[in-house]
């Protein structure tokens, strides 16, 4: 289970939760205190004012604190990132493809065929609702009069 929070609405977050949650990571610029109050535990350095992107600290359980660095990783479609950055991250995605895969565009003959096949089921739909008042083999007479082929 992994749970994502800003600062400011953390306390938003249960006991339960709280007590369950044994890895911790803070990323990006903190203050002692709120290091503190997310890993349980203050680092045993100082937080530069200006934490770098992909820096940060982690405790797993009542461990010590750890100082930590992964890769940032800026958003490929944010124009406000730098070019060479969003031009590293999307040569690392897989190609985009219309339609996405997996999916497949019907042939008009088969989407012709279903849009018959409804107006079909539709026809037998509204029969069934005029012969209800005949009787039920009036009923089942007209549903097998209108899904039989043109």
């Amino acid at each position: 289970v992994v749970v994502a929070e800003q600062f400011d609405s953390a306390e938003a977050l249960s006991d339960a939760l709280r007590q369950h949650t044994r890895a911790r990571v803070v990323l990006g610029p903190a203050t002692a205190e709120q290091l503190k109050a997310v890993l349980g535990a203050p680092p045993h350095t100082t937080p530069p004012p200006v934490v770098p992107p992909g820096r940060g600290y982690a405790r797993l359980g009542t461990g010590p604190v750890h100082r930590l660095q992964v890769p940032a990783t800026p958003d490929p479609y944010d124009d406000s990132a730098g070019d060479a950055l969003r031009t590293a991250v999307q040569d690392l995605l897989p190609p985009k493809t219309t339609p996405a895969d997996g999916e497949t565009v019907p042939e008009p003959a088969e989407a012709v065929a279903r849009s018959a096949k409804s107006a079909r089921f539709t026809k037998s739909v509204r029969a069934a609702e005029a012969a209800d008042a005949e009787g039920a083999e009036a009923a089942a007479e007209a549903v097998e009069e209108a899904l039989a082929p043109e």
